[in-house]
């Protein structure tokens, strides 16, 4: 075939690569309002996804059974990282908003024990205890830092200044 004659474009919704048993590695597509670059394993269980819709781009990296390890987003709001555990349940949230930045550390059961939050006027710590509830904020902010404890009932115990 002539260089003139060599198609330019090939259109299709989706382009899979296949290895030489046939099994699926790559796949490159269009889905719903948005585009997907997934790589497979072999047998068809995803190991990594990039995603582009109207809301963003998304990048997932899998464990063996199809559960995430890590997911990178960014949307509207602001790029977001989450970190997962071997359940598949989400253990570390960092997120870059117009507001802000935040970091939230979630124990085993998902329940969200620790958060950080940085804006232009300062920072505050936050910790909840096993069941939830709130226990301590430490706020940071310029002439106006203050400690404050709570009880298992969340009441204030103990307020610094």
């Amino acid at each position: 075939m002539a260089d003139d004659e060599t198609p330019k474009v090939i259109r299709t919704g989706r382009l899979e690569l296949v290895d030489k048993a046939g099994k699926m590695r790559f796949s490159l597509g269009v889905s719903g309002g948005g585009s997907e670059l997934i790589i497979s394993d072999g047998g068809y269980k995803p190991c990594a996804m990039l995603i582009l819709d109207d809301e963003g781009t998304g990048l997932a990296l899998l464990d063996k059974n199809g559960k995430p390890g890590a997911i990178l987003s960014a949307d509207t709001v602001g790029p977001k990282l989450a970190i997962y555990d071997g359940s598949g349940k989400e253990r570390i949230r960092l997120s870059i908003e117009k507001i802000g930045l935040g970091l939230v550390l979630s124990d085993e059961n998902g329940k969200s024990r620790a958060g950080l939050g940085i804006d232009g006027k300062g920072g505050a710590l936050v910790m909840s205890g096993e069941t939830g509830k709130l226990r301590a904020i430490l706020v940071a902010r310029e002439g106006d830092p203050s400690l404050t404890t709570f009880d298992e009932k969340g009441r204030p115990i103990a307020e610094f200044p």
